[in-house]
């Protein structure tokens, strides 16, 4: 048992001075992305955590994350008056494989992809009119709005690069992007036939931090 245990000792010293990492089984990352939903209204900040499962010599993970979007606009109505406009959120969950390209224990570079199922809660203007009241020395204003709300399921493809600071820590950089659908039904003359139509898509870049066990 001694000599066992020795003998581990040594081989991790060994690995560490030449500048080697044994590979690891799990990860878990917390990071914060630059996210977009397709305009220049809808970027902001994307909170995310993961965890991962390493394989085959650190060859390939599995991957779940969940995160956090929010982004609320304010309209420009006349000189420092401003309304709330369009708001998004996004609650994310995405399930990815990902398969490392670089034949290196300290760096990595992955490629991958996965499904992607997000809630989106998006309350949208359809209409906005006001005016001056000569009266009471205020805007008036009359706003209508729309709330949509539901579960869209989508695929995401995923670029990162990850460096090891430690045994314990790396840090990572990645991009990804995301396209989401919806599915609908129609029933012609008692036949259903289905037609997909765009529901959004979200294009990524941030950086994270991990720590290995």
């Amino acid at each position: 048992m001694k000599k066992a245990l020795l003998f581990c000792l040594i081989q991790w010293s060994v690995l560490t001075a030449s500048g080697q990492y044994l590979p690891v089984r799990n990860s878990f990352r917390v990071g914060m992305n630059m996210m977009t939903l397709g305009g220049i209204d809808a970027i902001g900040l994307h909170y995310q955590a993961r965890y991962a499962r390493h394989l085959a010599s650190d060859r390939l993970l599995l991957a779940l994350s969940a995160g956090y979007f929010q982004r609320n606009n304010r309209e420009s109505i006349a000189s420092d008056l401003y309304a709330d406009s369009d708001q998004k959120q996004r609650l994310t969950t995405d399930f990815s494989v990902l398969v490392d390209l670089l034949p290196s224990s300290r760096s990595a570079l992955r490629i991958g992809g996965g499904l992607s199922y997000w809630y989106r809660s998006d309350k949208l203007i359809t209409a906005r009119n006001y005016s001056w009241s000569t009266t009471s020395g205020y805007y008036d204003f009359q706003t209508s709005w729309s709330d949509e709300k539901e579960w869209n399921l989508g695929y995401h493809l995923t670029l990162e690069y990850e460096t090891r600071l430690s045994p314990q820590l790396a840090l990572n950089g990645q991009i990804g992007w995301a396209n989401f659908t919806r599915d609908r039904l129609r029933r012609n003359g008692g036949i259903f036939s289905g037609n997909t139509i765009p529901v959004f898509q979200s294009a990524q870049a941030g950086l994270g931090l991990s720590y290995l066990f």
